[in-house]
């Protein structure tokens, strides 16, 4: 039986509202093995006069524990 374990991320850009996921994800496949989901949450955006400056997300990512054998 598998043991899979979930983290949360955070990530942030100022470019187009699908680059901190991109980021996210980026950066959990260089230091995590066997990820089996990310599960993007709370996407927001922070505004000055009106402009998107921002966007950050959290993500949750689960990966399976390798077992000790």
């Amino acid at each position: 039986m598998a043991n899979i374990k979930v983290i949360e991320v955070l990530a942030e850009s100022n470019q187009k509202w699908h680059r901190p996921s991109e980021r996210a994800a980026e950066e959990a496949l260089e230091s995590l093995r066997n990820i089996k989901s990310f599960w993007i949450q709370n996407l927001k955006e922070e505004n000055v006069n009106g402009k998107i400056i921002r966007w950050r997300l959290n993500c949750s990512i689960s990966f399976e524990i390798d077992e000790k054998k």
